[in-house]
C-alpha cells in the first residue's frame, strides 16, 4: 500500500482520507473482520470537505453545486440551540460565526457527485455509496471474514443534520437539507427503513446477510414528536463474504438460565411440532451440541441407559453452564444492569448498546459493549479488525484490548488527531500497566 498512515503503532494503523480511496489501496484479503458504523443518512454534517463519488476519474468536473444549511452567528445562537443552551461552553463562547454550510452537487459532464457521505440528496444515492464502500470492504476481507455494520434509520421529510464545529459538534443546532419534500416513493413522515434497505442492497451485491442484532440506545437523543415513540432502536447487521466463515460463538457464550434444559428437552421430544426438523431443518430438537455442559449436562436422550438423561434433568431443573449468543441478547441487556450482552430468558439476542461516553464530544461514539462481541466472535487473536469510519477510535481500542490489530479510516483529520489518537494512546498505555 502506497498511502502512509497518519498514525501507526505495533497495535495498528489509522489512515486519513476518502474511505473509497483508502480502501482501494489495502491489499486483498488483508483483514479478518470489519466492525463499523457509517454516517447515517440525512442526520448530520461532520464538517469534513466534500468528496467526489463515482463518475469519470479523468473528467475535468463541472459541478452544479447547491449549498445546504446556514451560517450560525453569535446573534442567532440562542435560536439555533432552541433556547436549551445544550452546548459545550467553549463552543458557546465563539466570536466568529460558525459556518454550517455544506456543498453538494453533480458534475454536468460525467454525473459524479460532490458531497459528504450521509448528505446525499436521495436515499438511493446513499445506498449506492454504501454498496460501493462495502464492495471494497469485501475485497479486503479474508474469505472466512465477517462484517458487522451498525446503522440507524431516518424519516421522510425530516432530513436534518447537526452541524459540527470541527472537533466540537454543535449539539442542538439543526438545519434542514434542501427542500422538505419527501424523497420519491415515500410519504410525509414515513419511517424509511434505511438500515434494511442498505442490508438488502449489500445482500444483492453478493454479501451473505446472516443476522440482525437489535440494540437499545439507552441515552437516545430526546425528540419533540408527539405522534410516535422516540427512536431508540438500531441494528447491527452481520454479513459474510462466503457461505462458510469464521464465527467463534464459544467466545461469547453467556450464562444459561435454570429453564434452559427443560425447554431443550421439550424441543427434543417425539411429539414436538418441529420433531422433523422444523423450518429450514434447523430445530433445536436435533442436537444439543452447542450447549456447554455445566453442573449436570443433559446430553443423553431418555432410554439411552444414562441415568442422568434429559428427562431426569427436566424434572429436577438442573442448570447448564452456558448457551449460544442470540441476536436479541444485545437488546434485552440494554434494559437493565449490568450492561453487556442482552439476554432473553437465557439466550443472547442482542447487544447492550448504551452509546459510548466521549468527553471530546464526538457525536456518535461507539459503545465498547456493542463492539466486543463482534470482534471476539469475528476476529481471531492476532488478527486484524477494520473500521472504515473509525471516528473516536472505539473499535481500535477494543481490538487492542482483545489482542487484535486494527486498521482505521476517517475523513476528519480533526477527529483523528483530536479524539481517536489520544484515546487510543491513553487506552493502550493503561492496558500496559496491567499486562
Amino acid at each position: 500500500m502506497s498511502m502512509k498512515p497518519c498514525y501507526e503503532t505495533t497495535c495498528g494503523k489509522l489512515y486519513h482520507g476518502h474511505v473509497v480511496d483508502v480502501l482501494g489501496q489495502l491489499r486483498d484479503r488483508s483483514v479478518n473482520c470489519c466492525v463499523t458504523s457509517p454516517p447515517y443518512w440525512g442526520l448530520r454534517d461532520y464538517g469534513v470537505p466534500p468528496q467526489i463519488w463515482g463518475g469519470d476519474p479523468d473528467c475535468r468536473h463541472d459541478f452544479n453545486t447547491e449549498k445546504i444549511g446556514t451560517e450560525i452567528g453569535k446573534g442567532n445562537w440562542s435560536r439555533a440551540c432552541n433556547g436549551r443552551g445544550d452546548v459545550r461552553g467553549d463552543v458557546a463562547d465563539f466570536r466568529e460565526p460558525v459556518r454550517a454550510v455544506a456543498e453538494r452537487g453533480f458534475c454536468q459532464k460525467c454525473g459524479a457527485w460532490l458531497g459528504s457521505h450521509g448528505l446525499e440528496p436521495t436515499p438511493e444515492l446513499y445506498i449506492e455509496h454504501e454498496v460501493l464502500i462495502f464492495r471494497q470492504v469485501r475485497r479486503v476481507l479474508c474469505d472466512d471474514g465477517t462484517c458487522w455494520i451498525n446503522l440507524g434509520d431516518s424519516y421522510a421529510a425530516s432530513r436534518s443534520y447537526r452541524v459540527s464545529d470541527n472537533l466540537h459538534p454543535v449539539v442542538g443546532a439543526q438545519r434542514n437539507l434542501a427542500n422538505a419534500k419527501p424523497p420519491s416513493g415515500f410519504k410525509q413522515k414515513d419511517l424509511m427503513g434505511i438500515p434494511w434497505r442498505v442490508a438488502f442492497a449489500l445482500q444483492a451485491d453478493g454479501w451473505y446477510l446472516r443476522s440482525a442484532l437489535p440494540w437499545v440506545k439507552r441515552t437516545a437523543m430526546p425528540e419533540s414528536v408527539k405522534d410516535r415513540p422516540t427512536s431508540a432502536l438500531e441494528y447491527v447487521f452481520m454479513l459474510t463474504k462466503s457461505q462458510h466463515y469464521r464465527c467463534d460463538m464459544k467466545s461469547i457464550k453467556v450464562q444459561a438460565s435454570p429453564d434452559t434444559h427443560r425447554r431443550y428437552a421439550r424441543g427434543r421430544s417425539g411429539n414436538h411440532k418441529w420433531k422433523d426438523g422444523g423450518p429450514g431443518n434447523q430445530t433445536i430438537a436435533k442436537s444439543m451440541s452447542h450447549m456447554i455442559p455445566g453442573v449436570t449436562p443433559k446430553s443423553a436422550l431418555p432410554g439411552s441407559g444414562v441415568k442422568a438423561n434429559s428427562s431426569f434433568h427436566a424434572s429436577i431443573g438442573d442448570l447448564v453452564g452456558e448457551r449460544n449468543f442470540r441476536n436479541t441478547d444485545l437488546f434485552f441487556q440494554s434494559l437493565e444492569q449490568p450492561f453487556g450482552m442482552i439476554v432473553c430468558g437465557d439466550e443472547i439476542v442482542g447487544i447492550d448498546a448504551v452509546p459510548g461516553s466521549c468527553p471530546d464530544a464526538h457525536f456518535a461514539a461507539f459503545s465498547p459493549a456493542l463492539v466486543e462481541p463482534c470482534i471476539m466472535a469475528g476476529c481471531p487473536a492476532g488478527g486484524v479488525v477494520l473500521d472504515p469510519f473509525v471516528g473516536s477510535g472505539t473499535t481500535a481500542i477494543v481490538a487492542h484490548k482483545y489482542d487484535r490489530k486494527f486498521i482505521g479510516i476517517d475523513l476528519s483529520k480533526t477527529y483523528l488527531d483530536g479524539i481517536a489518537i489520544p484515546r487510543i494512546e491513553a487506552a493502550t498505555a493503561q492496558l500496559k500497566l496491567f499486562a
